[in-house]
């Protein structure tokens, strides 16, 4: 079966909760999609979430890998994505490894939340901060201030940002501090590994309006990089797909180390390492876009 004929990324579905499972010393819930596919889903993330046996669950499908394997998210039981909600301010966090401050919340589980705290605001804790919640991934929420959703930028123009600080949640972020607006945004720096920024740097940013919740988001400028140049890639790995209309996947390393992948409509014949001419068409989240020199 092709499931890309059957799931589409971003949409919801219905999922029953088969069992419990215990897998070495991890506990998993055993969820089944209405065509029988067998989704595993770790214990530990969504036990707050009150899952019963024999029960219906609505899963948004994240994304449809190379491989064919789907990623749900199961809907949260009190917060829904592109709303807004009011949290206490629990604690602030002038951070050491920079010039910014944190804000700490807790959601109705008791969780930490962690956000850039507003710039020049006269909130302190104890206050009511109105926050929007942009995404929901492996059950982490992502809220950002609702005041920064009134902002407008250019998506054609490139903007200028302050390092102005690190934190860490769930994972580890650069806080970018916008030169004109003040407007703070994050990066997850596992993304940008080989960007070399550190706190005070200033970089530029390309603006991009998300699709899928009202506020912009942004895409550094790469340091070896320019979109619409050519480059050499050697060819690492050659797999054959099936997937949408994708055939054949090449996986393809420059000599500074830096990887991509070509996804190919039609097979063609590379071997393993031979030098391939590529077009950057586009960066996203620090990864390389690029197609064949000769399309």
């Amino acid at each position: 079966m092709n499931l890309s004929e059957v799931f589409k990324s971003g949409e919801l579905y219905p999922l029953k909760v088969i069992d419990l499972k215990s897998i070495e010393k991890d506990q998993y819930y055993l969820l089944q999609t209405e065509v029988g596919t067998k989704i595993l889903l770790p214990y530990k993330l969504y036990a707050n979430y009150g899952f019963e046996k024999g029960s219906t669950i609505q899963c948004r499908l994240d994304k449809i890998n190379c491989n064919g394997r789907l990623f749900f998210e199961p809907m949260h039981p009190f917060y829904k994505v592109g709303q807004a909600y009011h949290f206490t301010i629990e604690g602030e966090e002038i951070l050491s490894e920079g010039l910014d401050k944190v804000w700490t919340l807790k959601d109705t589980f008791g969780n930490s939340i962690k956000i850039p705290a507003i710039e020049n605001s006269m909130l302190k804790v104890g206050d009511k901060v109105s926050c929007y919640l942009k995404s929901i991934k492996k059950s982490h929420l992502y809220f950002i201030p609702e005041v920064y959703l009134s902002l407008n930028y250019n998506t054609d123009s490139l903007h200028q940002f302050l390092i102005s600080g690190i934190y860490t949640d769930v994972d580890e972020y650069y806080i970018l501090k916008h030169s004109i607006t003040l407007e703070k945004i994050v990066l997850k720096s596992g993304k940008y590994e080989g960007y070399g920024f550190k706190v005070g740097d200033l970089v530029r940013c390309r603006c991009i309006k998300s699709t899928s919740f009202p506020h912009y988001i942004f895409e550094p400028e790469h340091p070896q990089f320019n979109i619409g140049w050519h480059y050499f890639f050697s060819v690492t790995l050659i797999e054959d797909y099936l997937l949408d209309e994708i055939q054949q996947v090449i996986s393809l390393i420059d000599k500074r180390g830096n990887k991509a992948k070509l996804l190919l409509v039609k097979r063609q014949d590379y071997v393993v390492g031979q030098n391939v001419s590529c077009k950057l068409v586009d960066i996203r989240s620090g990864k390389l876009i690029i197609e064949p020199e000769n399309d």
